[in-house]
């Protein structure tokens, strides 16, 4: 269930959405390369005391991925930002490999379904194409092994999120009546033979501007609250699941699959945010100690 989850968030919230990170966050990413290192390297000194050729080898390759996952975690440092989906993409890969090395036998032989990971990871650094098999195992493989915790780490981002972007709205808010002052401060002058018109037009522009970003970031904020509110609910099967419940999870399910909704489906999306808002809240409170009460009003 969490894969569909997570693309469904994905989509929800529009693949163009960048997620930049906070100083906390970007320390987060920085420990994380570092650990990937570590094992890299403890991984180094073990193909130098493997015994055979063939465990060289396998190992070799092992120590190959780590490097290549921890590049990743680099590339997205360097750049600040990056999509939900691709982040928690890297996040996971990194997080899996590190469990994979953890437990690592002597002679270098992966668990059947460690290994299939392991190949298909390395496929994706060859370049070659992930077909759509791949991509299932992949789903399937960090469902089994990371399901909570990715929906943990997407939780945590989703709130992170959502509070700087309700910060920034009333930002946005102040900044808006400002320049309506300044605006009609400038036509007044003009009203009274002034020679203020470009003034004018120019506070107009900004004002334009300025309410634009305002209304796609309130947007934004709503999305958030649907994603939130299906997460938190329907990815926990220890919750008890109403009807309701399983209308989201379709929803969820179309979305995953890239179809387009409805006006009833989107409508239906929107009341499940407002009714089960204060449940996922309640849920994210308790098992997560996250609390976005100071981010959103409690519908």
């Amino acid at each position: 269930m969490i894969p569909l989850v997570i693309a469904g968030v994905g989509v929800l919230i529009g693949g163009g959405v960048t997620f930049f990170f906070s100083e906390n966050e970007k320390q987060e990413l920085r420990d994380q390369a570092l650990r990937l290192e570590e094992q890299q390297e403890r991984m180094a000194a073990q193909i130098r005391a493997a015994a055979t050729r063939e465990v060289k080898q396998r190992k070799e390759i092992l120590r190959l991925t780590l490097e290549w996952s921890r590049s990743r975690y680099a590339t997205l440092l360097a750049a600040n930002d990056a999509s939900f989906v691709q982040l928690e993409r890297v996040w996971s890969v990194g997080k899996a490999l590190q469990r994979i090395t953890a437990a690592l036998p002597d002679d270098g032989v992966l668990a059947p379904d460690d290994k299939t990971f392991v190949d298909i990871v390395v496929k994706a650094q060859s370049g070659n194409k992930i077909t759509r098999v791949d991509q299932a195992h992949l789903e399937d493989y960090l469902d089994a092994k990371l399901g909570d915790q990715r929906r943990d780490f997407l939780e945590d981002r989703l709130s992170n999120t959502i509070k700087r972007d309700k910060k920034r709205m009333g930002k946005l808010t102040r900044d808006r009546e400002h320049l309506r002052i300044q605006r009609d401060a400038a036509v007044r002058v003009k009203a009274h033979g002034g020679t203020a018109t470009t003034t004018a037009a120019v506070y107009a522009s900004r004002l334009q501007a300025c309410e634009l970003e305002l209304e796609e970031t309130r947007r934004r904020i709503e999305n958030i609250e649907q994603c939130l509110v299906v997460l938190t609910r329907v990815s926990r099967p220890e919750e008890a699941q109403t009807e309701d419940d399983q209308t989201a999870l379709d929803i969820v399910k179309l979305l995953a699959s890239g179809e387009s909704l409805t006006d009833a489906e989107r409508d239906f999306i929107v009341y499940y945010r407002d009714r089960h808002f204060r449940a996922a809240r309640d849920i994210l409170r308790a098992r997560r100690g996250i609390d976005i009460t100071v981010a959103v009003e409690a519908n």
